[in-house]
């Protein structure tokens, strides 16, 4: 019997979903570079912030442990704690997995040092944030990125390679799916085709307006 996983939301949205073209993107991304990981069961992987593990199954082949820290109990959380100050000693991870969670953080910079800290020399940080998307807690919603911002922010490490997560028009589209109203069956119907057009769109013509992106992804190697 095939296992199943949480989050399958994340790692596969459904087109019927407000916030398709931002994980539909954000999931690719990091399935192909989670595959370009050396071979073989043998990596030590660190998910901050992880929630329920949503993209766990993409590290499944890789990792002979997969360790979750969060600040809030769910049943696939191992470690209680910090992204800010994390709990393990330094040089110990070969990746750390750091989805949508520095925006929340008081210092963005200490969790990025902190994520430099536990690699190990030639480890990688596989880091996303948001470009523009509003604010969806209104206790720990501080900050919104560019490249630039990014490329600043992540200085310390030796390579750094950063990815939209769409380009323009997916993000126009993305932003016309907030303000749809949210009810049962109009916020399904309704984004089902926005998100068919601005998909269909952004890959014929996206590149070409790219000055407004909802998401980055971030892969960093110390």
């Amino acid at each position: 019997m095939k296992q199943t996983y949480p989050g399958k939301e994340r790692r596969e949205p459904r087109l019927t979903q407000s916030n398709y073209l931002l994980l539909k993107y954000l999931a690719n991304l990091l399935k192909e570079n989670v595959q370009q990981l050396p071979s073989g069961k043998n990596l030590l992987v660190l998910d901050c912030g992880c929630g329920q593990k949503p993209y766990f199954p993409f590290f499944e082949s890789k990792s002979s442990l997969y360790v979750g820290i969060d600040r809030e109990k769910t049943k696939e959380v191992d470690v209680l704690g910090d992204a800010e100050s994390l709990p393990f000693k330094d040089s110990l991870f070969d990746v750390v997995l750091c989805t949508q969670v520095l925006e929340h953080a008081l210092s963005p910079s200490t969790l990025i040092d902190e994520t430099y800290r536990v690699l190990k020399q030639g480890g990688l940080l596989l880091l996303s944030t948001h470009g523009v998307w509003p604010i969806h807690d209104p206790q720990f919603d501080f900050w919104r990125w560019t490249r630039l911002g990014l490329k600043k922010m992540l200085v310390k490490f030796r390579t750094v390679r950063l990815y939209n997560c769409g380009e323009g028009i997916a993000s126009f589209f993305q932003m016309v799916n907030w303000y749809v109203p949210n009810t049962r069956y109009v916020r399904p119907f309704i984004a089902f085709f926005l998100n068919i057009m601005g998909e269909r769109l952004d890959n014929i013509f996206g590149n070409k307006v790219s000055k407004i992106i909802v998401n980055y992804l971030a892969v960093a190697k110390k």
